[in-house]
Order: structure tokens, then sequence, then C-alpha cells
């Protein structure tokens, strides 16, 4: 169930916020693959990061703590990573502490899923409501919190 996606200037299609999810099919890390059928009625962040992005690396500590915060009251995050290097890849998900979903496809910013959501830097993220509707981008630190805070209470 999938509403149209947004068209930016140039004519390429983007997802934008009230338009459907794309699914997330790549190769998982402790995972075969993900799914976002497993994630219906939840809400959900999916996180574009590198193990080399520094933006990516300090927000780590927070997606942690709300994740702990809020998992039991339907949150999950799906981190897609754009890394080339599987071994950097999963050695950041370890030292970061990422209990959730990671994927990555180790294409870089060529791989599908990054082109699908037309992203082009990092970090971007994308949260998704029970539904799978996408009802904020980019939301980090105090503005993710209190968005959580909105949806889910304390």
């Amino acid at each position: 169930m999938n509403a149209p996606a947004c068209q930016q200037s140039d004519g390429h299609q983007t997802y934008c916020v009230g338009s459907y999810r794309a699914g997330i099919y790549c190769k998982g890390y402790g995972w075969p693959c993900c799914r976002f059928e497993k994630l219906s009625g939840k809400y959900t962040l999916v996180d574009f990061w590198a193990s080399w992005c520094g933006p990516c690396r300090q927000e780590s500590p927070t997606l942690v703590r709300l994740y702990t915060k809020y998992k039991g009251k339907g949150f999950a995050i799906v981190s897609v990573s754009i890394d080339t290097d599987k071994t950097r890849w999963e050695n950041a998900i370890k030292k970061d502490g990422y209990t959730w979903e990671n994927v990555s496809e180790l294409d870089g910013y060529s791989g599908s899923t990054a082109a699908l959501y037309t992203v082009t830097a990092i970090p971007n993220s994308f949260l998704l409501d029970k539904d799978g509707k996408i009802i904020a981008k980019n939301l980090r630190g105090k503005n993710l919190e209190d968005k959580l805070i909105s949806l889910m209470g304390q």
C-alpha cells in the first residue's frame, strides 16, 4: 500500500512526509534480511548511517537510549548502513551497542535501498507510523525524543 512518492525538482522521486515507506531488502547483520512486514504496528525509525560518519556515530548513544526506553512501547529502529567495508560496519554495530536490525548492501550510496530513499548524504532518517507512513524526516537528538514522547508518552 504505497502512496505515490513525492517529486524532486529534478524529476526524481523521493519519499516525503505523508508517503508510505518503501521496502528494505538487503543483507542484515545477524539477520538474513529485513522486511517491513515484521515492523507492522510499530513506530519505526529508518536510520541511514555509516561507520565512518562522525555525526552518525555521535548520535549513537541517543539512539541506544531511546530504543531501550521505547522498544517495549512499540518503537523499532532499522539502521541502513552506507558502508562498503563489512568489518568496519560490523565493528561499529558492536562498539555502539546497536541491538536492533542493521542492514547493508555494502555498496555505499550505490545500494538499491539508498537509491530508493534518495539518500545522498548521511545521517538521514525517516520516522514511520504504525501503518508505515512517513511522519517525519531527519529527526535527531532532542527533536527525535520529543517526537517519540508526543507519540508514546514518557
